[in-house]
């Protein structure tokens, strides 16, 4: 169904088919280097002994997915376009009753009220409410869309180093009676701050980050609490 949605709207849009095959080139570079970045952050992770570093390369991961999202620009028509929308519906929830009154009696005016909102229906349909405080969708998938085997391959090479990532941060963080969120654990959760699909339902089970979660609901405390001073006098 996205995938017919997206068709229609190509199709109703002037796009040449040159403009199309360098969006479908810029996106397939952008999937090799996603895929390459993915591996090399596994690669410091698997073959790195330090927790100190195993802290510093999650954050950076944190910092570095986040620009895992759809890339949309807007031309200068839309953007124009959506400014008058914009004004226009602010001018239609002011009216007034008379003013309502007569405006829903001008079909010249109802009918071009009407074909705006269902070209905007048809313009907004890829936007984005957002979440995590207003980002867009991030998932390890977004702007390369639409590149084949080159979605599997970046798929495989996310899912291989979170479960690495996951795997060294319980054994390094976790495995305590008490585990204090410092700095290394939060960069872990945060670049845990994804969305996920139904392609990733399978890799979050292997990934154990369910088990991370039940351990950090348990036994995580913040410095500084009486649960933090109990733990030192006890050590």
């Amino acid at each position: 169904h996205s995938v017919t949605r997206m068709i229609l709207y190509l199709l109703k849009k002037p796009y040449s088919p040159s403009m199309i095959r360098d969006s479908i080139s810029a996106r397939r570079i952008r999937a090799r280097r996603r895929a390459m970045g993915l591996r090399l952050f596994a690669s410091l992770f698997e073959h790195t002994s330090s927790k100190i570093l195993h802290q510093e390369v999650a954050g950076l991961l944190a910092a570095a997915i986040k620009q895992c999202k759809l890339q949309r620009i807007l031309d200068i028509e839309e953007t124009t376009r959506r400014q008058a929308f914009k004004a226009e519906s602010e001018r239609v929830q002011q009216m007034n009753e008379k003013e309502r009154e007569t405006f829903d009696q001008n079909a010249e005016a109802l009918s071009k009220w009407q074909t705006m909102k269902e070209t905007d229906e048809f313009e907004t349909m890829w936007d984005e409410s957002g979440d995590f405080g207003g980002d867009a969708v991030l998932h390890y998938s977004r702007g390369i869309e639409g590149v084949g085997e080159l979605n599997t391959l970046t798929m495989n090479a996310f899912h291989h180093l979170y479960t690495v990532m996951t795997s060294i941060f319980y054994r390094e963080f976790l495995a305590q009676d008490k585990v204090r969120l410092d700095s290394g654990i939060l960069g872990f959760l945060d670049s845990w701050s994804l969305h996920f699909n139904e392609r990733d339902h399978a890799f979050l089970h292997d990934s154990k980050i369910f088990e991370v979660i039940k351990v950090l609901m348990s036994n995580a405390y913040i410095s500084g609490t009486s649960t933090d001073t109990a733990t030192d006098e006890h050590v």
